[in-house]
């Protein structure tokens, strides 16, 4: 009997907690822009600022943070921006 009541317990509470996140996410998306970018404060703390550096790496080319093999170059030079580092002699990867 008291493990019935556990568990019908515990399956209320589960469904308290979906039901909460379902409308959160709801009134998130009310809210989202026409242009898809979201105004939620999670966007402003967590957004990735590896895309604001550059790589130039040992063949000389630079890559970005949204290249797939960013975070695989282990010997390179950092760049601020793009343009420093096509201008100390990089190029754009293949």
């Amino acid at each position: 009997m008291y493990s019935c009541l556990v568990n019908i317990i515990s399956l209320l509470l589960f469904l308290a907690a979906l039901s909460v996140s379902f409308f959160s996410l709801a009134d998130t998306e009310k809210r989202m822009p026409e242009d898809g970018t979201s105004q939620h404060y999670t966007h402003k703390i967590f957004r990735n600022h590896s895309n604001e550096l550059v790589k130039k790496n040992n063949f000389g080319e630079c890559i970005t943070g949204d290249r797939p093999t960013f975070n695989l170059t282990t010997d390179y030079e950092n760049f601020s921006t793009l343009r420093d580092c096509l201008a100390s002699g990089g190029k754009l990867p293949q």
